[in-house]
Order: C-alpha cells, then structure tokens, then sequence
C-alpha cells in the first residue's frame, strides 16, 4: 500500500511539475511580447483639418463605424497614450471631434468638459454612465463586481498556460480595468455641462438596456440627437458623417439653440420607472452573479438582491429563486467538504 501511495504521489508531482513549468513560460512569453509592441507611428494631421478623436471599448470592433470610402474629408484616429487630445489641441485651427465607444465614452465625456473651448462636437456610440439602469443597478455594486471579476479573470489569466492566445480574456481584462478605472458614474453630470452638438447613436449589438441608457442621454442633453439605426459596413453611421458635417457648418443645434421643452425636461430628476427588469440571457447571468455572491456572503447578497428587486432591476420570484439556490448549493458544499475531511481525518487516525 505505502509502494502504491508512493506511485500515485510521484504522478502528482511530475504533472504539477509540467503545469508549473507551462504557467511560467506562459506568463514569461505574455511579459516579453508586452515589452515589444508594435511601433505604429500615428499622423499627426495638419492645420485647417477635420479630426474625429475616437476613445474605443476594448471588446468592440469599432472599424465598422468608419469605413474609408465615407471618412475621406476627416482623419480618423483613435486615442492612445502616445496621441491624445492634448497633441492635437497643440495644433492651431483644428477642428476636433470627440467620440467615445461603450466604455470608452467616459474619457471622451470627461475630456469634452474639461476642453470645451477647443472641441467642435461630442458623439457617443453605445454610451454608459447611467448607474441605475446598468448591470446591479447601483454605482458601488456595479465596481464591486468589476474589481471581483478582474481579479478573477487575472487569475485564470495567470495559472492558465495560454500564451497570450486568449484574445477574448485579454480584452474582458482590459474592459473591466478601463471601467474601474474610468468612475462612469460621473458621466451624467459632466455631459449635462456639455453646450456643444451632442450625437448619440446605438450599434448594430445593442440591447434594451444600452437603449435605455441612450435614451437617457438624450434627454439629459437638449441639444443632443439620437439616431437608432442599423450600422452599414459600406456606410458606417450616415447619420454622424452628417451631424459633423453640421458642426463644421456651424447649423448643428448647440444648448443655445435648444428647444425650451427639452431644456426643461433635461432639469427633471431621474425616474425610476425607467429602470428595465432583466430577462433573458441578461437575467440568467444576473442570477448566476447572485448565486456565485451567495458563497461569499449570504447575507450580503441576499440584502443586494433585496435592493436590486426594489428598484426594478430583477423580478421577485427570480431573485429570491437566486438566493435560495445559492444558499442550498452552498449549504450542500459545506456538509460535503466537511464530510469528506472527516472521513479522511478518521482513516487517517
């Protein structure tokens, strides 16, 4: 028996030897391709010329928006540590165009307000910043949950041998460091200081609840249009080619200019009532959330459930079938784990 043990423990070492020795020569090659990125020299437009500032989301594919044979009379050019808006403000008599994209609308929100006077216009693709109507319906739970599902993520990304394959892990990592990052709670009350054209459009992957906070958008920002249409790969968005080519123009609608009905509305309060109830795939990810949160906390999750049910974001019976679930599955887990060790400690003994 000790020989057979002995057998079965060398196994154990010899493979947990080749994991380890896998893990770091994943990790070792993902940190030497970090230090070699492409060298992409951007160019730098010259004066008198049309610029669309473009801040991305990680997990979008942004080239649809922009296809060549549309773009001709405005440089396209998206945002990065080595060219920003400051570059091109540096430059006399540009005229620059902000656009953020999903996550990416936070830093072109937060940089329309902060460089109003050298800005032209502000459009935003799938916008966020609308806490209540997003994710757990809450600013602090939705980063809760953001800082919990990148640390994660880091650790698959970190004990799993993947060499830097796993494009999808890459991006959801990058996309949760960005929204940590960036506080879009915040967005709602820098836009409403925003007196420039304002563009808001939804993509092609747009659900209700991006509509929703679209929709939002719009009627906070009176001068704002909303266009939801479908994307064209020959003619990305028709409708922004216009909008810039109104700014240029100097006809697009400014706060100034701005219907007083909708000045007035964009003053009212946010309404609860607009909150959309989860369903479908949105509401079955939302549960699973709430039944993995229950082994961290039951209590604590059940109460975010409790608040979550309150403002709309999930149903009653789903939310409490949520909570009982997880609960049970972690009850069950316990007097196993427990059973299995006191077995163990008795053979043993």
């Amino acid at each position: 028996m000790p020989f057979k043990n002995q057998k079965t423990w060398t196994k154990w070492i010899i493979f947990f030897g080749l994991y380890l020795l896998l893990v770091i020569s994943s990790n070792y090659y993902i940190a030497s391709d970090n230090q070699h990125p492409e060298n992409t020299q951007k160019r730098i437009p010259e004066e008198k010329e049309s610029v669309l500032l473009v801040y991305d989301d990680p997990l979008s594919e942004t080239s649809i928006f922009f296809p060549d044979s549309v773009y001709k009379s405005i440089t396209v050019i998206h945002a990065d540590e080595k060219l920003s808006i400051n570059s091109l403000i540096s430059h006399n008599e540009l005229t620059i165009h902000v656009l953020g994209i999903g996550v990416g609308t936070t830093k072109s929100i937060q940089v329309t307000s902060e460089h109003t006077q050298s800005i032209a216009s502000l459009s935003l693709i799938d916008p966020i910043g609308i806490p209540e109507l997003e994710l757990l319906g809450g600013s602090t739970l939705n980063n809760a949950f953001y800082k919990t599902a990148l640390s994660v993520l880091n650790i698959i990304k970190k004990t799993t041998p993947n060499f830097g394959r796993l494009q999808i892990l890459n991006e959801s990592i990058e996309f949760l460091r960005t929204s940590i990052q960036q506080d879009a709670s915040v967005n709602r009350d820098r836009i409403s200081r925003v007196e420039l054209p304002v563009f808001i459009s939804l993509s092609n992957n747009s659900n209700d609840t991006q509509k929703a906070i679209a929709e939002e958008f719009y009627r906070i920002v009176p001068q704002s249009i909303f266009w939801n249409g479908r994307v064209s790969e020959e003619e990305g968005i028709l409708p922004l080619k216009s909008f810039l080519e109104a700014v240029e123009n100097k006809s697009a609608i400014t706060y100034e200019t701005a219907l007083a009905s909708r000045i007035t509305e964009s003053k009212k309060s946010f309404d609860p009532s607009g909150v959309i109830q989860k369903k479908g795939k949105a509401l079955l990810v939302l549960m699973l959330i709430i039944i993995l949160s229950t082994l961290v906390s039951e209590d604590l999750t059940c109460i975010g459930t409790g608040l979550m049910i309150a403002r709309g974001i999930i149903g009653f019976i789903p939310g409490v079938i949520a909570c009982l679930i997880g609960i049970f599955v972690g009850d069950i887990l316990l007097y196993l784990a427990g059973r299995w060790l006191a077995s163990s400690t008795l053979q043993k003994a």
